[in-house]
């Protein structure tokens, strides 16, 4: 297999999508804090909860990566994260 030059690309897309996210949830807890009266350090526990349900559903994503392909499934992952992000900032 020849090594692409799309690959590092495609490598720092995926880690700027994960930067990212953890930067909205980590500008966003004080102000989440604020809303629930209770502090952001209180609420650090809870946003790391959250995310483990997430981590029990990713199976599903592996199997729809052996159906239509992983380069088909991680485009079309990208092409909802930067509309949604790009919605959610107006």
């Amino acid at each position: 297999m020849l090594f692409s030059k799309r690959i590092p690309l495609i490598v720092a897309a995926a880690f700027f999508m994960e930067t990212l996210d953890g930067t909205i949830v980590t500008t966003a807890l004080p102000a989440i804090a604020t809303n629930l009266h209770r502090t952001a350090l209180a609420l650090t526990q809870v946003s790391r909860c959250t995310w483990s349900p997430w981590r029990c559903l990713f199976p599903p994503p592996v199997g729809l990566a052996i159906v239509f392909g992983s380069k088909k499934l991680f485009a079309g992952g990208g092409r909802g994260v930067y509309p949604g992000l790009a919605y959610c900032a107006h």
